[in-house]
């Protein structure tokens, strides 16, 4: 299994190897996945771009992760990587990536302990598109994904709710741009004084107190005047 990665990481050396093997006996030996399968997790981390170095240190947090999600490392490398990847969390120093891939873990793996959603279905919302917009908006994987989740409370999940997401948050945009008076009238902001986005929670309280008490055909127009559509209503 060693042999099948480092033959695709390329300019190992011999000592490298080495470290290689030790990080996979000494993270088998700690958890309920064998050291074969540890060991070919390192060609799945190398075809997800980390060298060897950044494979090392990300081996316990993927690994951690394949067991909370109940997955193996092939696909708990495939997620997480792919996750980090769409968030923008990649990083070439070994140590600071290893950090960004349990943060993304531990978010994932405690928002599907918090709702009816998977790990597995997170993991694909935020690489369905939302992950791209939220960095576009500077919006945190903790945020996103508590998003995510209450839309998993709704029975909106997986690919599903990453598009929601998606078109939410740029109908947001869109929407204070082009409606901004109307924005104005009712008092709602997205962006504080200084141009930060106000975060989605802070948002949507603004409109449920505004719109607390109007009628449903009062509440539909009132979306369409501040430019949503039915998609994100």
């Amino acid at each position: 299994a060693m042999t099948k990665s480092t033959a695709i990481m390329g300019g190992i050396t011999k000592e490298m190897k080495q470290e290689m093997k030790e990080a996979a006996l000494a993270v088998s030996s700690v958890s309920a996945t064998g050291p074969t399968e540890v060991a070919e997790a390192f060609y799945f981390l190398a075809s997800a771009g980390l060298d060897a170095k950044q494979s090392i240190a990300a081996l316990p947090a993927v690994e951690k992760f394949a067991t909370a999600g109940a997955f193996n490392m092939a696909k708990a490398t495939e997620l997480l990587a792919d996750s980090q990847s769409a968030l923008g969390l990649r990083s070439a120093d070994a140590a600071q990536n290893m950090t960004n891939m349990v943060r993304v873990s531990d978010v994932l793996v405690e928002a599907a302990n918090k709702s009816n959603a998977s790990v597995e279905q997170f993991a694909k919302s935020l690489t369905t598109k939302s992950a791209s917009a939220m960095r576009i908006m500077n919006i945190s994987v903790e945020e996103g994904v508590a998003v995510l989740a209450a839309y998993a409370d709704q029975g909106i999940k997986g690919e599903m709710a990453g598009e929601k997401l998606s078109i939410l948050l740029r109908e947001l945009q869109k929407g204070v741009r082009e409606h901004s008076e109307e924005w104005k009238r009712m008092g709602l902001s997205v962006y504080d004084a200084q141009g930060k986005f106000l975060g989605v929670s802070n948002i949507v309280r603004q409109v449920n107190d505004r719109l607390a008490g109007l009628s449903d055909q009062q509440k539909n127009a009132a979306f369409s005047l501040l430019g949503f559509r039915a998609e994100s209503q």
